[in-house]
């Protein structure tokens, strides 16, 4: 095992509901990363470093991206156990509800710096296309194609990229918009007049 590979070994503790003392011991003796599990919920752990700091996390798997994420709650001293399970179950509710907490702290960033999601993005295609802004061959758009434009963003383009932010979206995710479109994972019925 090289050095490199050696210096990120983690060593995992198997998983049990966590006691003050268990995690005590773990700090006290810690010569290396090593992270505890608690059962209750599944998916809390605490991650204990060589300098004593240990810190609450969660486990989980993206809802958007499926990759494992694990984000952090805050350090074992400001949260008791109970603080963290508590603030864990509440976490893991809106993970269940389809959030994605890494993403959305992330997204929080970029909005701060100026970043727009794929939804606000179409608003903006949509209002400067009504405005005659975005052309074709030097003429605006009809006022047809605008209805098109309009559907397919509504219907298509928003339930499956809208909540990313534009500067993220990668050509897996549109891969995956298009694989879910000719699925007919988000047909509608709506009727838009005669043709």
């Amino acid at each position: 095992m090289g050095a490199l590979a050696r210096s990120q070994h983690v060593e995992e503790a198997e998983m049990a509901r966590l006691t003050k003392r268990q995690i005590d011991v773990t700090i006290a003796g810690a010569e290396k990363e090593t992270r505890l599990w608690d059962d209750d919920p599944r998916g809390l752990g605490l991650r204990i470093k060589p300098s004593g700091v240990a810190t609450f996390f969660i486990q989980y798997r993206s809802p958007i991206t499926f990759k494992k994420i694990r984000p952090s709650i805050d350090q074992y001293g400001r949260l008791t156990i109970d603080q963290a399970r508590t603030k864990a179950k509440q976490l893991f509710e809106l993970i269940a509800n389809g959030h994605d907490l890494a993403m959305e702290k992330r997204q929080g960033r970029y909005e701060a710096k100026g970043a727009v999601t794929m939804s606000e993005f179409c608003d903006d295609y949509l209002r400067d296309a009504e405005a005659g802004l975005v052309t074709y061959r030097g003429k605006a758009k009809k006022a047809s194609t605008l209805a098109i434009d309009r559907g397919r963003i509504e219907r298509h383009i928003k339930p499956t990229l809208g909540a990313k932010l534009v500067r993220d979206v990668t050509s897996r995710d549109i891969a995956r918009a298009m694989h879910d479109i000719r699925l007919v994972k988000t047909a509608v019925n709506v009727k838009t007049g005669p043709h």
